[in-house]
């Protein structure tokens, strides 16, 4: 876990809707490039995806007529300097428009001139974790299409189980474990599986 006091810079114009942030977090913590994370932020929190800031990220956004140096001191030293140490950006994140509203609705340290306490996790079910990064995606094409996946698969659940437990053998089964009633249960157990997949498809709460 990393809990510290970021400078935020803002996303490059083309990576606005990309469903990712750049940071330098640690390796040692298994931080690793590409990877889902978890950033909590007053009481608010988002999944998205993690890369870290290398070299040529910096020269890129530092050389951007449109952004303000994390690295260099001027644009002109940043169009021939090469970069030699990024110990100095553990505490940078650039992050999207997007995902700094979901997390409260803060600007940039450029604008506001304050630093954003961010708490970022590793989170413990990969899986899980994905699957909220694609419901929460600045993308509107990647949310639809997930949320449609999501529905497609409880639909496919809900048809399945009550047919299930119409198979003979499972029905004696079931019967013999004193459930009398065992297409009640493949409802119950839809159900169920209906308020996971609800809560699995929400996205960023604006409120």
């Amino acid at each position: 876990m990393s809990c510290e006091d970021y400078s935020v810079f803002g996303a490059l114009h083309e990576e606005t809707d990309k469903g990712w942030v750049w940071a330098r977090l640690d390796k040692a913590e298994g931080f690793t490039s590409r990877m889902t994370i978890k950033i909590s932020h007053a009481g608010r929190s988002v999944y998205c995806e993690y890369r870290s800031i290398d070299a040529n990220f910096v020269k890129r956004y530092d050389c951007s007529e449109n952004t303000k140096c994390m690295y260099f001191k001027t644009k002109k030293e940043a169009q021939h300097e090469p970069v030699n140490d990024l110990t100095s950006l553990r505490e940078v994140i650039v992050i999207s428009d997007w995902y700094r509203k979901a997390l409260g609705d803060f600007g940039t340290s450029k604008k506001t001139g304050e630093r954003q306490k961010l708490t970022i996790r590793k989170p413990r079910w990969a899986s899980w974790a994905d699957l909220r990064a694609a419901c929460q995606h600045p993308e509107p094409g990647v949310r639809v299409a997930t949320r449609v996946a999501i529905l497609g698969t409880w639909l496919g659940v809900t048809a399945l189980l009550p047919a299930l437990v119409e198979i003979e053998s499972v029905k004696s089964y079931l019967l013999q474990h004193c459930l009398q009633q065992p297409e009640w249960y493949a409802l119950a157990l839809s159900l169920v599986f209906g308020v996971f997949c609800f809560f699995a498809g929400r996205g960023i709460s604006r409120t």
